[in-house]
């Protein structure tokens, strides 16, 4: 039971922030390489999530080396906070940590400049905050697929296809592989999903963007 529940902890853990496409969008012309984001105190993203669920975030500024985000996550159809937090994210727009886990250096979603055929590998720590403290070793290897336009809640987006596939040193996590959208003009993810299943779990999250308030 115990060996389950931790699988469980470190599967969840890895979904966190990645996913895999259930859908693909309109071929364009690659574009010229997209450079890091400038971004605006107040800039604020509604992401649609798993369920219906409702998670906002706001960009506070700078704190120290890293960019500080404000989340807020509300249930289903309810204007009632459910949880709070706040979120460090490097100038490439990859986690830090947030929400009790903790990414070191980053977990290596993004690095700028994008540009279609470009990828990476990126080696990194997760530290999951539980009653006892579990990290394991992470290994991202990513590359930009694409760019296409594609049509979300939030208004349609010109982004990078991204897919990524995160192995785990926990031996009994499968790898999670991954696909995401990054939209210049959001600055921002715009949409990403993934489903796991292993012996006894299948886990599944899902985010798309369904509004947009950038100050400038």
């Amino acid at each position: 039971m115990r060996s389950g529940a931790l699988r469980v902890t470190a599967l969840a853990a890895l979904l966190a922030t990645t996913g895999c496409a259930s859908s693909v969008g309109t071929p364009l012309p690659s574009p010229p390489p997209a450079e890091r984001p400038g971004l605006a105190v107040g800039d604020r993203w509604v992401l649609s999530g798993p369920s219906g669920a409702r998670i906002e975030d706001t960009y506070a500024g700078p704190r120290d080396e890293a960019l500080l985000f404000r989340r807020v996550n509300f249930a289903k159809g309810s204007t009632t906070v459910a949880s709070q937090y706040d979120r460090l994210l490097t100038a490439d727009l990859a986690l830090i940590g947030g929400g009790g886990t903790e990414n070191r250096p980053d977990d290596g979603a993004l690095r700028f400049p994008l540009e279609v055929g470009e990828s990476w590998q990126h080696r990194y720590v997760r530290v999951l905050q539980r009653r006892t403290q579990q990290q394991h070793e992470v290994v991202v290897d990513a590359q930009v697929q694409s760019y296409e336009r594609i049509v979300l809640p939030g208004g349609p987006f010109d982004a990078f296809r991204i897919e990524s596939v995160s192995k785990s040193s926990t031996a009994n996590v499968p790898p999670v592989a991954a696909t995401y959208w990054y939209a210049p003009a959001a600055k921002a993810i715009v949409k990403y999903q993934a489903e796991v299943t292993a012996p006894g779990i299948t886990a599944t999250i899902a985010f798309e963007l369904v509004e947009l308030d950038l100050k400038q």
